[in-house]
């Protein structure tokens, strides 16, 4: 998906120049037993930012 998005070319509408490209950062979180929906997303969305702070255009792995 990360890539798929990466290759993309936003273009004006008036004149079709293109105006940059689009990247995504992802955090993914696995589930543990006993996980609740904010302890997963917690760990989701640190790992989220640790994908940006890396540099951004990635997926990152939550710390297990």
């Amino acid at each position: 998906i990360r890539l798929k998005v990466e290759r993309i070319r936003v273009r004006r509408s008036d004149n079709g120049s293109t105006l940059g490209v689009v990247t995504i950062s992802i955090g993914v979180g696995c589930y543990r037993q006993g996980d609740n929906a904010e302890s997963l997303i917690h760990r989701a969305d640190m790992a989220l930012y640790a994908a940006k702070n890396n540099g951004r255009n990635q997926v990152m792995l939550e710390s297990i």
